[in-house]
């Protein structure tokens, strides 16, 4: 179970991502996603030891579960050829509140929700337009038996 959340406002520098797009209701079906499409294509590819990231682009309060999108996306160099159905964009840098989180998947929209609705307003912050994402470091942790990973939750930021 996650901790209380603590955040730190850093500098991220822009990223080159490849990604691959998931329609559908956030919960179960990204991970299944990221096991039997993402992270197969990722090794063919050989960028499977490369920084990931997953971004969600709706508000599942306010978007129909259907409807909801999800980005996962390797980091990748800038000459990189992507085919479809995988695309190429950059990740803007900037300011971003960074947290890390330690649970499984049924507890990270709770602790989005806490950062958002709590840590943010909390210390002078309030979100920008640039996307929000979960960053997963190289050497992240993850537990198969129990589904309990790590990441960084990022969320872009200017002041209140």
């Amino acid at each position: 179970m996650q901790a209380k959340l603590e955040a730190k406002v850093l500098n991220l520098p822009p990223v080159n991502i490849a990604y691959q797009r998931y329609i559908g209701p956030y919960g179960p079906g990204i991970g299944k996603f990221w096991n039997d499409t993402f992270m197969p294509w990722c090794v063919a590819n050989h960028v499977e030891r490369h920084a990931t990231f997953g971004i969600a682009h709706d508000d599942p309060h306010q978007t129909d579960p259907e409807k909801c999108r999800y980005d996962a996306g390797v980091e990748v160099a800038g000459d990189f050829k992507a085919i479809e159905p995988t695309y190429l964009t950059t990740l803007p840098g900037g300011r971003y509140a960074v947290a890390e989180f330690a649970g499984t998947a049924t507890e990270i929209g709770a602790a989005w929700t806490t950062l958002f609705r709590e840590w943010l307003p909390a210390n002078g912050w309030q979100v920008d337009n640039r996307p929000c994402f979960e960053r997963y470091l190289p050497d992240t942790k993850f537990d198969a038996k129990t589904g309990a990973f790590e990441c960084e939750l990022c969320i872009s930021v200017r002041p209140l």
